[in-house]
């Protein structure tokens, strides 16, 4: 599983990548690599990934197999991590 520093950089590069695709330029304090993010941004991002994947699993946890097997899928998950998720 990802952790909530692994989303919350993932996030932050994916989004510096595409926002010039959107027309959109980020601001110069925040266009930075990932090990040059202010501390207190870093921390926020990462609470906030933590949360949004503490909702997700709880969503996994309530659905059906069927339900998980059909969202994973959406995610292009490998047979390898279905499995490991419906475990």
């Amino acid at each position: 599983m990802i952790t909530p520093e692994q989303l919350a950089q993932k996030f932050h590069e994916t989004y510096e990548r595409l926002a010039p695709l959107y027309e959109y330029e980020t601001r110069k304090e925040s266009a930075k690599s990932w090990i040059n993010v202010p501390a207190n941004n870093k921390s926020l991002m990462i609470a906030v990934c933590g949360e949004i994947i503490e909702e997700m699993n709880k969503n996994i946890r309530e659905m059906t197999l069927d339900e998980a097997i059909k969202e994973c899928q959406k995610w292009r998950m490998s047979n390898e991590e279905y499995e490991r998720l419906i475990q």
